[in-house]
């Protein structure tokens, strides 16, 4: 028995990003057969053909996870990227980050910028542990532990801790006066951060100069508050969640839900509506995953097909008949005149520019490309997606179970890189300030190259 299906027993409202995800074991059902709620949040089931402690994870895990024996996790789990820097979960748990580090954004309890990754550490010195999920915003990172709890570290106004100060250790996320507990996912965008709970509720803190908190107001939380619908009864539902520059977007009830700036139809709709404090409908259609970066999103669809919505200057939306100030969602393509790209796994929306990987673990990317963030190897933009290459041999990439790309404001200077996780392996191209790609030098490049993970996966 190599794996089981999750039937239909399952709770709906556990489904996130096309995965099961459970909150205990009783929640692991298949077919009758009862499971093990995992530390990584996935159900796994008996296997005696396994080594200790004789189990496999199930179809509806996550890429890395799903069909291998419990205990048999490669090295990288998770991998974000902010402004100028990028963080990644390692085996067990640790969370260690690179690149810039002005305001603490490392975690490693200093100030200094780090061309190689450093580990997390907390106020003692010990290493951050038990971290599920990281995300990274343009200048702070927040990471969701094991035990559902929310420490996000680096610019103070970004924190949700109740704090001014930047700060180079984690400090815990608060909501109404007590830890931020219960969470399930987590988004961090250009200056803002939202959590979806496991009542399906969305809590955000951080800046809200254009209603991207979803709380009916535009003035930055220094802790969690709830989004409300415009009637202002809590918003609830959420499977899936993304932040960007000034907005944030929720999967929700078949369709994709966006609230905060619509400057250049980051909420999906071109014209006439600025922005809102409250959520509206962005795309009528389900989407299994979702990203927001600079000034706009992407989703995929249950099919396996991208969409992208927003500003269309530099290409980002992936239709080279499309470009423009704002665009509904529509379908990328793969190639001019071509078909719409398909079996999309992961997506990340960056500054100006979309990576994706695709189910044969390949990663292509489109928009802007002046800092080599495409990794096609010319410093090019593209209205389509183009194959990222290894620098070492100039072949495509390889192996990607997911991708990652920088976040700033829309024209910033920051968000101009771009990474993708493997299974022992992140890989990283675009701008390199600050040793943002990770491979101990501060130089840019237009080809992928390996992180070095020497310390990290020892």
């Amino acid at each position: 028995m190599r794996s089981l299906s999750l039937s239909a027993v399952l709770v709906l409202s556990a489904c996130l990003d096309g995965r099961y995800v459970c909150a205990s074991s009783s929640a692991c059902v298949a077919d009758g057969v009862a499971g093990t709620c995992e530390p990584s949040g996935f159900c796994s089931f008996a296997d005696p053909s396994c080594p200790a402690p004789g189990r496999r994870y199930g179809a509806l895990a996550d890429a890395a996870h799903r069909d291998d024996c419990v205990g048999a996790d490669g090295c990288v789990l998770g991998l974000a990227s902010g402004g100028f820097h990028s963080c990644a979960v390692t085996r067990g748990g640790a969370a260690w980050c690179w690149g810039w580090n002005e305001l603490g954004q490392l975690g490693n309890a200093s100030f200094a910028n780090a061309a190689v990754p450093v580990a997390a550490v907390d106020d003692r010195g010990a290493p951050f542990g038990d971290v599920l999920e990281l995300d990274a915003g343009y200048d702070f990172t927040c990471a969701r532990r094991a035990d559902r709890t929310v420490w996000c570290w680096g610019n103070g106004r970004r924190l949700g801790a109740g704090e001014l100060a930047n700060q180079p250790s984690p400090r815990q996320v608060q909501a109404d006066g007590a830890a931020l507990d219960r969470v399930v996912e987590l988004a961090a965008g250009a200056a803002h951060a939202c959590a979806i709970r496991d009542d399906r509720s969305v809590w955000c803190w951080g800046a809200n100069d254009a209603g991207q908190l979803g709380d009916a107001a535009i003035s930055e939380r220094l802790t969690a508050s709830p989004v409300r619908w415009s009637d202002a009864t809590l918003f609830d539902g959420a499977t899936a969640i993304t932040a960007g520059a000034s907005f944030t977007c929720t999967a929700r009830a078949a369709q994709v839900w966006c609230w905060g700036t619509n400057m250049f139809a980051q909420l999906g709709q071109p014209g006439g509506l600025v922005s809102s404090a409250a959520p509206v409908v962005a795309l009528p259609t389900a989407a299994s995953a979702l990203t927001a970066g600079g000034a706009h999103a992407c989703a995929i669809a249950l099919d396996g097909a991208a969409w992208c919505w927003g500003r269309a200057g530099d290409g980002q939306i992936g239709r080279p008949d499309l470009p423009g100030i704002g665009v509904a969602p529509v379908t990328v393509l793969s190639a001019p005149d071509g078909p719409p790209l398909a079996q999309v796994a992961s997506i990340a929306a960056g500054e100006a520019h979309s990576c994706a990987s695709t189910t044969d673990g390949r990663v292509r990317c489109w928009g802007r490309g002046e800092d080599g963030q495409l990794g096609q190897g010319a410093l090019e933009s593209s209205a389509t997606p183009v194959d990222v290459l290894r620098a070492s041999d100039r072949a495509p990439l390889t192996g990607a179970i997911s991708v990652s790309a920088g976040i700033d404001d829309y024209q910033a200077h920051g968000g101009r890189h771009s990474c993708a996780r493997l299974r022992d392996e992140i890989w990283c191209w675009g701008t390199g300030d600050f040793g943002v790609l990770g491979d101990g030098q501060a130089q840019g490049r237009s080809l992928a190259a390996p992180v070095d993970l020497s310390a990290a996966c020892r």
